[in-house]
C-alpha cells in the first residue's frame, strides 16, 4: 500500500470473492491494481459466460451523480470478450488524463466496485498538503483533511467508516506528527504513510493482529499468505509479543517515528525462534527412550538451540565410550521436571559430570565389571550355560525367578527377555534397564548369535580395522 499510485482501501473489496451482484452497490469483486501501468486487473468472473461480451464503464465519483449521457459520458468505456472462465482476462487502463479521486466501475452498467485513484506528485494533492503544513494545529489539520472530497485526494475512501475513524484519531495527534517529519513539515508521502502506521500500531496494540496483516500487511513488511503459514501457538505468542511493542511515539518533546517493519521483524523473529524452543523441548521430553533422546540432542541445529557449545561436547567425548550412553539416561530420567531449554543443558552438564567420575574409575580399575565381557562396565555379566542347544515351535516359556530388567514389566517380550538373559544370551545395561524398544548394535547381535548356537569364539586377531583386540565384542 505505502508508496504506491493506485491503492484500493476497501478490505471487502480487496479479500472478496463473491460473484452476486447489485445495481445499488458496489459488490466484493476481486482485483489487483498495476500502479506503473495505471491499471485494473479483475480477477473474478463478471456477469456473464465465457465468450460473452461485456461492458466496462469507469467513472469519477461526480459523474455517477446522474445518469450516464452523451452529456454525462464515462471516462472509460470499453467492451471485452470473456474468457473460458467468464473473466475480463485484461488490464483495464486507466486514462492518463484523469485526476485524483473515486471511480466507480461498472460492469453491464451495474456498479461492481470502485477505486480510489491517488497520485502522490498530483497538483491537487501537493496543494492539499501545503495547507496542511500551513495548519496552526491538529484541531485546524483535521478540519481540512475532512472538508469536501479533501480525504479521496489524499487516497482515503471517505465512506469506510472504520477507516474514516482512525483518521479522526490520527488527525488529533497529526501535528506531532508534522513535527516528527523531516522539516517540520508533511510529504504527500508521510501523511499516508503515517496514518496506515497509526492504524496497524492500533491494531497491534489491541490484538488486532491478524486484522492487520490481512488488511495492512505491506506496511508490516508481510503478507496474509505468509502469515497464515505460521503455527497457531506462533500466532498466539506474536499476538501477545506486539501488544508490548512501542512502534510509534509522538509528543512535543521527542516525536519520533520508529521504523515499524523493522520492530515487526524482530518480533516475528522472536516469536517463531521462540516456537522453535517450545517445538524442541516438547520433543526432548517426549522422548521414547534415552537413544532417542540422545539423538535429537546431538544434531548440530538442535546443540545450538540448546546451548551446548565445544567445551560442553569436549566434557562429553573424554567419557569412556563405553559408558557415554549413561550422560543420557540421566538427562532422560528427568526429562519431565524441564522447563525451558536451559534447563536441558543444566541437566547435559551435570549428567556429563557425574559420568566422567565413573568413567574415570573404570580407567583407573576400580570398577568390579568386566570390559571384556560387558562392554566396559556398561553391561552385566551373564555366562551361558554350556551344551545350550535352541528350540523352535515353542512358546514362551513359564518364568518365576524375578524380573530382570526395570524397563520390560507388562511389555509383550518380557518372558522371552527374561529367559534369554537367563541363559546368558542376551545382557543388559549396568542400571538394570534392557531397552526393549531400542535399538541393537552389530557387536551385540554377534555376540547373541554366539551365544545361541554356542558357537566357538576362539579365532586369530581381529579381522576389522574398527575392531581392536581388547574390545568386549571383540571374540
Amino acid at each position: 500500500m505505502k508508496k504506491t499510485i493506485v491503492y484500493f482501501l476497501s478490505l471487502v473489496l480487496a479479500f472478496g470473492s463473491s460473484c452476486v451482484f447489485a445495481a445499488d452497490k458496489p459488490e466484493s469483486l476481486k482485483f489487483n491494481a498495476d500502479p506503473s501501468e495505471r491499471s485494473v486487473e479483475i480477477c473474478d468472473e463478471v456477469c456473464g459466460n465465457g465468450g460473452e461480451y461485456v461492458t466496462v464503464s469507469i467513472a469519477s465519483q461526480s459523474k455517477c451523480e446522474a445518469s450516464f449521457s452523451k452529456d454525462n459520458t464515462p471516462d472509460i468505456f470499453d467492451v471485452y470478450l470473456l474468457d473460458e472462465g467468464g473473466k475480463i482476462g485484461k488490464n483495464i487502463k486507466f486514462s492518463d488524463k484523469l485526476g485524483v479521486g473515486r471511480y466507480n466501475i461498472f460492469i453491464n452498467e451495474k456498479l461492481m466496485f470502485y477505486t480510489i485513484y491517488r497520485d502522490s506528485d498530483a497538483p491537487e494533492t501537493l496543494g492539499l498538503i501545503d495547507e496542511l503544513n500551513k495548519a496552526a494545529d491538529s484541531s485546524a489539520i483535521k478540519k481540512k483533511v475532512f472538508e469536501g472530497s479533501n480525504r479521496e485526494i489524499l487516497g482515503i475512501d471517505r465512506e469506510d467508516t472504520v477507516l474514516n475513524g482512525y483518521l479522526d484519531k490520527y488527525c488529533d495527534i497529526s501535528a506531532d506528527v508534522r513535527k516528527a517529519n523531516a522539516g517540520g513539515k508533511f510529504t504527500s508521502e508521510s501523511f499516508y504513510d503515517g496514518l496506515f502506521d497509526y492504524i496497524v500500531c492500533d491494531m497491534l496494540a489491541s490484538g488486532l493482529l491478524e486484522q492487520a496483516v490481512m488488511q495492512y500487511g505491506d506496511t508490516l513488511g508481510t503478507s496474509f499468505d505468509e502469515y497464515n503459514q505460521l503455527h497457531s501457538d506462533v500466532k498466539s505468542g506474536l499476538t501477545e509479543m506486539l501488544k508490548n511493542v512501542k512502534f510509534l511515539s509522538y509528543n512535543n518533546e521527542n516525536p519520533v517515528l520508529v521504523n515499524l517493519p523493522q520492530e515487526y521483524a524482530t518480533a516475528l523473529e522472536k516469536a517463531q525462534s521462540d516456537y522453535d524452543d517450545y517445538v524442541l523441548l516438547a520433543s526432548l521430553k517426549d522422548s521414547s527412550d534415552w537413544s532417542e533422546l540422545q539423538s535429537l540432542m546431538l544434531t548440530e541445529a538442535n546443540q545450538i538451540r540448546i546451548g551446548i557449545d565445544d567445551s560442553d561436547m569436549n566434557a562429553y567425548n573424554v567419557i569412556k565410550k563405553s559408558i557415554r550412553y549413561k550422560v543420557f539416561t540421566h538427562v532422560y530420567d528427568i526429562r519431565e521436571d524441564f522447563t525451558s531449554l536451559e534447563d536441558v543443558l543444566e541437566a547435559f552438564r551435570s549428567a556429563c559430570a557425574i559420568t566422567k567420575k565413573e568413567s574415570d574409575r573404570i580407567s583407573n580399575g576400580s570398577s568390579s565389571s568386566s570390559s571384556s565381557s560387558s562392554g566396559g562396565g556398561s553391561l552385566p555379566s551373564i555366562s551361558a550355560p554350556g551344551g545350550y542347544e535352541p528350540k523352535t515351535g515353542v512358546s514362551a516359556p513359564s518364568v518365576d525367578e524375578k524380573i530382570l530388567f526395570s524397563d520390560i514389566g507388562g511389555h509383550y517380550s518380557e518372558e522371552y527377555v527374561n529367559r534369554m538373559a537367563q541363559i546368558g544370551v542376551i545382557n543388559g545395561y549396568a542400571d538394570g534397564t534392557f531397552l526393549p524398544e531400542g535399538n541393537v548394535t552389530r557387536a551385540e547381535f554377534a555376540k547373541m548369535i554366539m551365544k545361541l548356537f554356542n558357537i566357538d569364539a576362539t579365532v586369530g586377531s581381529s579381522a576389522f580395522d574398527d575392531v581392536a583386540d581388547g574390545d568386549w565384542h571383540c571374540e
